[in-house]
């Protein structure tokens, strides 16, 4: 599957200014005092507990979080070396990029055709990634290691638009390898996000939403059921 150059540009500007906004933060070789510090004492205790279906924590249950904290803090040399946080610190800044951007995209090509070569749409398309990644308050949090938010909103988009990629090409009948990998991913990917913190239950507020998606996706879908696909037998002459 070839990506699209606009997409790659769009990326490329909003990576450009994330990393100007959280640069500062990557010339420090030492944990904050908000929330690092907890991590690296109890993540390794916590991961046990998650592992064993349990919940780490008296008032919260955010599994996702605990695995998160235990990888950032406690791989690549890390507490010791400071090289395994900005590395994943990083990684997480990008999957909120991609993220919000391919959500974006999904978004504006709902009702037209897809966005190609100078369509002024992928201005509103990289407008809202730096929309949401300008934001003074978040680029505070961008550069710390501890808010888990950015990882709740980046895998809960990049999962929903795998899902729907993949649920579209099985409506339109496009048979690839791809399509399984992309479902499995998206429920991986949405699922880690959900885990991240207790509020990701505010996406249920979008349900009533969706009505006009699923409205105007039914003839699809009805063409999709197995019992709609089975052809037909030919009448037999008399």
């Amino acid at each position: 599957m070839r990506v699209r150059l606009g997409i790659l540009i769009c990326l490329l500007l909003t990576g450009l200014v994330t990393l100007w906004t959280i640069g500062p933060r990557l010339g420090y070789r030492f944990p904050s005092t908000i929330d690092d510090w907890s991590a690296i004492d109890k993540a390794p205790h916590q991961l046990h507990v998650v592992l064993r279906l349990g919940m780490p924590e008296d008032m919260r249950y955010r599994p996702g979080f605990v695995v998160w904290n235990a990888l950032q803090w406690h791989t690549l040399g890390a507490p010791e070396r400071f090289v395994g946080p900005e590395v994943w610190g990083l990684a997480r800044v990008a999957v909120l990029l991609v993220g919000v951007l391919l959500l974006a995209l999904l978004l504006v090509e709902a009702q037209r055709p897809r966005v190609l070569g100078r369509d002024p749409r992928w201005l509103l398309v990289a407008g809202v990634t730096l929309a949401v990644v300008t934001v003074p308050a978040l680029g505070v949090d961008l550069a710390r290691y501890g808010p888990q938010e950015q990882l709740l909103v980046g895998c809960m988009a990049l999962g929903a638009v795998l899902l729907v990629r993949a649920l579209n090409a099985l409506l339109d009948g496009r048979r690839s390898w791809t399509t399984p990998v992309a479902a499995v991913a998206g429920v991986l990917v949405w699922s880690f996000g959900v885990l991240q913190k207790e509020t990701s239950t505010c996406v249920l507020l979008l349900a009533p939403f969706l009505w006009p998606t699923i409205r105007a996706e039914r003839g699809r879908w009805r063409l999709a059921s197995p019992r709609q696909a089975r052809p037909r037998a030919a009448p037999s002459r008399p």
